[in-house]
């Protein structure tokens, strides 16, 4: 895991070690806090509610740390086996000569009940409907709301679920774009589908949606055909 540490304020952790490179903290909940805290000559107080005195300290967990010199790639190895199945905040420190940076934007992280990374696709699929088109092709819409985590979607593939007849799954690539059209084999005219839409990452499936009771129309509306333009 790789996480780029922001500048920090001038306020730091008092005294926490010697030498110069990072540590990894990890919490449950937020503020990330192990230590009192000491401020540079002449910055700005605002505490708000962050807890600086040494009694009301919630220590969080220092779960990694690397010795480094300032502007090397420094890569720490964080076991996170004991927040399976847990929400955390994560939180990267540079230290140096006994003073540590705080980082004023740690990052949430969602594990699974392994321990390991999120393997298994997220987001959110919302069903557009369906047209009808001539040759009793059916052209599904959906919009795919991607998420900060879990697996990346590779392909959407149309699929039959139920019908009279078994026309081949049809898919497209997935892209930057938020918006999706997939268009099926010819189905029976008049006849009753159900269809479903499902993610793809890898060898990881997900079934976004069911179109139930889905009827082809082979006299439906044409495909529309690209437009072409005459220089006169």
């Amino acid at each position: 895991m790789q996480r780029a540490s922001h500048r920090s304020p001038p306020i730091f952790s008092d005294r926490p070690f010697a030498g110069q490179g990072v540590s990894v903290y990890l919490g449950t909940s937020l503020p990330l806090i192990t230590r009192p805290q000491r401020m540079v000559h002449g910055s700005p107080l605002a505490v708000g509610d962050h807890p600086y005195s040494a009694e009301s300290i919630a220590r969080t967990t220092r779960v990694g740390s690397e010795s480094g010199d300032s502007g090397e790639l420094v890569e720490v190895e964080v076991d996170a086996s004991a927040y399976a199945s847990q929400t955390l905040w994560i939180d990267v420190r540079h230290f140096k000569d006994r003073v540590e940076n705080s980082d004023p934007h740690p990052q949430q992280l969602l594990l699974d009940g392994s321990g390991d990374p999120v393997s298994e696709i997220l987001g959110e699929a919302i069903s557009l409907g369906y047209v009808a088109l001539a040759g009793g092709i059916i052209e599904v819409s959906f919009r795919w709301i991607p998420s900060a985590y879990g697996l990346t979607v590779e392909t959407f593939e149309l699929r039959r679920v139920s019908g009279p007849t078994s026309p081949a799954a049809v898919s497209i690539t997935a892209n930057s774009s938020a918006l999706y059209q997939i268009e099926s084999e010819a189905l029976d005219d008049s006849a009753t589908y159900s269809l479903e839409v499902v993610a793809i990452s890898g060898s990881t499936e997900r079934v976004l949606f069911t179109l139930a009771s889905v009827q082809a129309d082979a006299s439906g509306p044409p495909i529309p055909s690209p437009i072409t333009t005459e220089v006169v």
